[in-house]
């Protein structure tokens, strides 16, 4: 009688135990059925409450189910979390991992209770001020399974490793494009600044690009900068306010144009003073500004702001020839 009784309970606990078909068409995407069911190896170990069964049984390592969610149990949890431990054991390490072809899929099979706070960091499709940027996930599955994201680190957003905003990496070298220009470009997010004409020191000549690729596949480009356009500005305002702090009145600092020549200027209003060949000497002109001043081929240097001494020159002869009328 007592046998009867025991065979009869194995009966119906062995009743619970969904075994998953041995054979799944994949070509059939699951439903979003709340059904949700609790999924074990074929060792028993717990792997996770799932979806429902068809999303459960996709997974390699689930060889059978129990309907209703996974009663979480210490042993569970650290069988579960066994992996993810060897991977990292501080979520302050802040060590990021690319997302592996079996995460980013476009039905995502993820686990619901496993729970380790993920930051899933924006491939280059996001472009965002202070990279990389990213999005709070409950897991590793949930982050890739974000189209948006292809990298992750275990832990909090705001952990992100930042740039040391001491010793940023500044790169101001202008990189000319060459021909043939590229067709295909990859995603790979890198800080570069287009420029469609040089030089360049105003946002109507400055592009924002993914990457370098990216940036000469443009026809209108003539170069770019290892830098965003708004490090690039920065770089060059402060450029600019040193060497005034530094100018004095007898002191005019002379720039050389680059020897690519600007294509075509805009009409920002800058005023430098030229030094140019005239009847083989040195002479002196204004433009409105430096980008038109390098495109006259004559021109040797300039310098920001009129020209004084050529304005002085022209005062002391008006005097002279005054002077000589007068007598």
């Amino acid at each position: 009688m007592n046998y009867l009784i025991i065979v009869t309970l194995l009966l119906f606990i062995r009743a619970d135990k969904i075994m998953c078909p041995l054979h799944i068409d994949t070509s059939v995407s699951c439903t979003k059925e709340n059904q949700p069911v609790c999924a074990f190896s074929s060792e028993g170990t717990q792997l996770g409450t799932f979806e429902n069964p068809c999303f459960a049984c996709r997974v390699d390592k689930v060889n059978y189910y129990e309907n209703d969610a996974c009663i979480m149990t210490t042993a569970s949890l650290e069988s579960m979390n066994q992996v993810q431990e060897n991977i990292s054991t501080s979520s302050n390490q802040n060590i990021i991992y690319k997302c592996g072809d079996t995460l980013k899929s476009d039905n995502p099979i993820c686990p619901l209770a496993v729970f380790k706070p993920t930051c899933g960091l924006f491939n280059s499709s996001i472009q965002c001020f202070n990279a990389p940027c990213g999005k709070q996930f409950g897991n590793e599955c949930e982050a890739c399974s974000d189209k948006n994201v292809d990298s992750y680190f275990y832990g909090e957003c705001d952990d992100i490793p930042k740039q040391d905003p001491q010793i940023p990496p500044i790169d101001d070298n202008i990189i000319y494009c060459t021909e043939p220009r590229p067709e295909i470009c990859t995603k790979d997010y890198r800080e570069t600044c287009a420029l469609i004409s040089t030089p360049c020191f105003s946002e109507s000549c400055m592009r924002s690009a993914g990457n370098y690729c990216d940036a000469c596949s443009k026809k209108d480009v003539v170069g770019y900068v290892k830098q965003t356009c708004a490090k690039y500005q920065q770089i060059y305002i402060q450029d600019k306010e040193t060497k005034s702090d530094n100018k004095n009145e007898n002191q005019v600092i002379q720039q050389k144009c680059s020897a690519q020549k600007p294509s075509s200027c805009d009409n920002i209003v800058k005023e430098v003073c030229v030094t140019y060949k005239c009847n083989d000497t040195n002479c002196l002109k204004e433009y409105q500004n430096e980008c038109q001043a390098c495109l006259d081929s004559t021109t040797i240097s300039y310098s920001y702001g009129k020209c004084q001494s050529q304005t002085l020159s022209e005062t002391i002869l008006g005097l002279a020839l005054f002077l000589q009328l007068l007598m």
